[in-house]
């Protein structure tokens, strides 16, 4: 399901040659720079020929307009 959002909505021809088995569900806590502790909606990872690519992808579901989720966001 996250390789057809993935396709859908970002036109590049890396997204392409993804394949299903090219993506990892990872643990979805971790410990930041600063040590707090956070844990993200769905983690993928893509191991390529050249790097690593994390997706992080958060689920924010609102009953109403919020205009300053995008600072929340930062948080």
């Amino acid at each position: 399901m996250f390789l057809e959002l993935l396709k859908t909505f970002v036109r590049e021809d890396w997204v392409e040659a993804i394949d299903a088995d090219d993506l990892i569900l990872v643990n979805k806590s971790y410990v930041l720079q600063d040590f707090s502790e956070k844990e993200a909606d769905i983690v993928y990872r893509l191991k390529t020929k050249k790097r690593n690519v994390i997706f992080y992808v958060l689920l924010e579901l609102q009953s109403t307009v919020d205009y300053l989720i995008p600072f929340r966001l930062l948080l």
